[in-house]
């Protein structure tokens, strides 16, 4: 004969299957704001491209606000990486003593030609 256990079963603590559950990074909260705070906010949102929770961020981590992404620049920008690149391949190329000078000085110009574009359209 064997004694009964009367005791209940422990259960284990099995992991299910998948990958653990990360930790939430996020909370959400409501805040209360005066109306003229609250126009500011939204055309700060309108300014900038940024949601309101991301200028509420910023805010509080005191850094500056600034603009999400102009897409006007992105041609500029597609061209500055060309331009780099050759630049990148002129200099590889020069430091074995194949590349002419004249060519990197060229490539150069188009870089600060583009840039000087770029700095232009800022200011103006």
């Amino acid at each position: 004969m064997t004694p009964q256990n009367d005791a209940p079963e422990e259960s284990k603590n099995k992991r299910g299957p998948g990958r653990p559950k990360q930790d939430i990074h996020y909370a959400s909260f409501t805040i209360t704001m005066p109306a003229a705070d609250f126009d500011r906010l939204n055309e700060q949102v309108a300014d900038t491209g940024r949601k309101r929770s991301e200028i509420l961020r910023m805010a509080w981590n005191d850094k500056p606000i600034t603009l999400r992404h102009e897409p006007a620049l992105d041609e500029h920008y597609n061209q500055l990486v060309k331009l780099g690149t050759n630049l990148n391949q002129l200099m590889s190329l020069a430091h074995l003593g194949l590349a002419p000078p004249a060519q990197v000085q060229h490539i150069l110009a188009q870089v600060d030609q583009k840039m000087a574009e770029i700095n232009g359209r800022g200011n103006g």
